[in-house]
């Protein structure tokens, strides 16, 4: 049975946390602020949209035409 470090794991959680913020309409601003009151994590909002935009860019569906 595969487990992932807790580093890893603690990292993708709140990966998942961040986007279920932006699908929900949050600035990178308002996330970073939710994520420090929720969480007690400390994020730059250009770290916030990064994750965001690597993220989409990984579940964005390819058009082929």
């Amino acid at each position: 049975m595969y487990l992932p470090k807790y580093g890893a794991w603690e990292r993708q959680e709140r990966n998942r946390l961040i986007l279920d913020y932006a699908d929900a309409g949050m600035s990178a601003g308002t996330i970073r602020q939710a994520l420090a009151k929720a969480r007690g994590i400390t994020l730059t909002q250009r770290h916030i949209q990064r994750v965001i935009n690597r993220e989409r860019s990984r579940t964005r569906p390819t058009t082929h035409e």
